[in-house]
């Protein structure tokens, strides 16, 4: 059975004591661990193995090093050393032994520095009573024919265990006691042996490791997003909070991707992530302007039979298209939703929640599999999407997202823009989802009996203002439509004229100068049955379009004329048309190209 350890993530506490100066420093160096070198103390794990060096800094240039013992004190009840080696001169004797029988612990002097290790050694002591038991001394010693150098001579390996609830990490591996000589006798004087004085040879900089092993998770951990291609996923983020605290934020790569392991450290800590985005709100709001068009208003029409020649029909493949058509947000879809999209699509109304383009509220962040098994019926019943972009993957209420067991844990998410009913700026939904509709007339959904509001603005002679309508999610075939900008006396006049037959519906918008025109009026001759809508947004741009909602065809010729005053003596640049989009008599979806 797996143990598992409160998370404390200390780092390494260093000794703080001061260099020999002039004698022999020895350093407890912290090297990774046996599979992954690179691995941070503060990531090592119950069950790792770590490598740990003794590294020598001589600091006389006087004497040489050709003996030295280090010894090592660590508690068995934290670690276990596993095995050692030595880099040091051909034909030295090496050994590693163990002093401590049933448990032994250096008693420091306060008569020296703690990291004086051999003047600890001359007048310390061990004791093996009941504070002693489970720690262990390792002896580390060689003896050279020749100078041992500065260098890392042992390396010692140590399989890290867990201590059990409440254990003292603190100082779980230290140097206590350390001894070093010249034996080179014809370098000293007199021809004796030097050895190292009281108070040069010292643990620096590290004396000893403290640090509560994290638990033994191996399950590699990461979010996967699946966005539109319409979307950047490298702009989107997401924060990896633990218990309320921020620990890394992230960015997806391209394929939708965030490896989050470093970040999961505990299965008992409360884990959330929160999706956000580099966008500006500029940006986003152009992104949504784009995904939520005349044909998507024109499906929902479509799907509540007020499209043509009207009945009941399935227009929806999916599930999930219901509450993305559902811009009142009161459960039912009808004409309603399709005219307040319309209105979304020409500035006159917002149904964004709070009247905000923000990417939290109309960027819906969904389980994947909660969006290919989305239902009708779902819908109909009153359950809900959950598109919060602050996501809850482990807490005492939430246990089923990670699986601990597994190798790999996939969290994966799917992505759709609130209006956008066609999917066009969504992620697709998967083909063996339970959320594929049949199509049929019994899966029809029923109207509701909500009053269904059409407020039209009558200007000039067939000019009207309506609040709402979307994009058909079949692109059948290619419209046209000539754009034409010209001086005509004192004003600037573009003129947009449709070129193809079959032609129900279309969209654009227009910029302009704003430093050199003004807008002033758009003329619509596009027949006597046509709702037509212009307008002109905060920004200065100017939304228009025309829809026969009986799916007959707008007459091959119709135009639409945008008046501009200013004082130009060009017509050249000072006005473009994008955003375009339309519909056939069908009520499906055409390419509308501008010539």
């Amino acid at each position: 059975m797996r143990k598992f350890l409160l998370l404390l993530t200390l780092l390494p506490a260093l000794s703080f004591g001061q260099s020999s100066s002039d004698g022999l420093d020895i350093d407890l160096l912290y090297k990774g661990t046996t599979e992954d070198a690179n691995k941070p103390l503060n990531k090592v794990q119950v069950n790792d193995t770590i490598v740990i060096a003794l590294k020598l800094n001589n600091l006389d240039s006087s004497h040489q090093i050709t003996y030295i013992h280090t010894d090592v004190q660590y508690d068995s009840d934290a670690y276990a050393m596993t095995s050692y080696t030595f880099n040091t001169p051909t034909n030295s004797q090496n050994t590693v032994g163990n002093w401590s029988g049933n448990g032994m612990k250096m008693v420091f002097t306060d008569q020296h520095d703690k990291n004086a290790v051999w003047a600890q050694w001359q007048y310390g002591s061990y004791t093996n009573d009941a504070s002693a038991t489970g720690w262990q001394v390792e002896h580390v010693q060689s003896i050279a024919p020749t100078d041992i150098g500065s260098v890392e001579y042992a390396t010692l390996y140590f399989k890290v265990k867990d201590g059990g609830s409440g254990h003292d990490y603190t100082e779980n591996i230290i140097i206590t006691m350390a001894r070093a000589t010249d034996n080179i006798t014809s370098d000293n004087a007199n021809n004796a042996e030097y050895v190292y004085p009281t108070g040069k040879v010292r643990a620096y900089e590290t004396q000893w490791i403290t640090h509560t092993p994290l638990e033994d998770l191996d399950s590699n951990i990461y979010v996967k997003l699946n966005a539109n291609g319409n979307i950047d996923l490298t702009k989107i983020k997401v924060k990896v909070i633990e218990d309320g605290t921020e620990k890394a934020d992230l960015t997806f790569d391209n394929g939708g991707s965030i490896n989050i392991t470093d970040y999961i450290l505990s299965s008992t800590a409360e884990y959330k992530l929160q999706f956000h985005t580099t966008y500006t709100d500029s940006e986003w709001q152009t992104i949504t302007e784009n995904a939520v068009t005349l044909s998507d208003a024109v499906l929902v029409l479509k799907e509540v039979g007020a499209f043509g020649h009207g009945g009941s029909n399935t227009e929806f493949d999916y599930g999930i298209q219901y509450p993305n058509a559902d811009s009142d947000a009161d459960g039912t879809i009808n004409p309603q939703d399709a005219f307040n999209i319309l209105g979304h699509v020409i500035g006159s109304f917002n149904y964004y929640p709070g009247g905000s383009y923000a990417f939290a509220t109309t960027f819906p962040i969904i389980k994947t599999d909660t969006y290919d098994d989305y239902k009708k019926s779902d819908f109909t019943s009153g359950t809900a999407v959950s598109g919060v972009h602050e996501k809850t993957i482990q807490s005492t209420s939430v246990t089923g997202e990670i699986d601990w067991s597994a190798s790999t844990n996939n969290l994966e998410y799917k992505t759709t823009v609130l209006g956008d009913v066609n999917l066009s700026y969504s992620s697709a939904v998967a083909t063996d989802g339970e959320g594929v509709q049949s199509i049929n007339i019994s899966n029809a959904p029923a109207l509701s009996s909500k009053r269904v509001m059409n407020p039209l603005y009558i200007g000039a002679k067939n000019s009207r203002e309506v609040f709402g309508v979307g994009v058909a999610d079949v692109e059948v075939n290619e419209a046209f439509l000539n754009t034409d900008t010209q001086l005509e006396g004192d004003e600037i006049v573009t003129t947009l004229t449709l070129t193809s037959e079959d032609v129900s519906g279309f969209q654009l918008k227009i910029n302009y100068d704003t430093t050199r025109l003004n807008f002033d009026r758009v003329v619509f001759e596009t027949g006597n049955t046509t709702t037509n809508f212009a307008k002109q947004a905060a920004d200065g741009r100017v939304n228009i379009g025309s829809l026969e909602q009986g799916g007959v065809a707008i007459a091959n010729g119709s135009t639409v004329k945008v008046y501009f005053t200013g004082d130009v003596s060009s017509p050249v640049g000072v006005v473009t048309v994008f955003n375009t989009d339309a519909v056939n008599t069908n009520g499906e979806r055409l390419i509308l190209n501008l010539q």
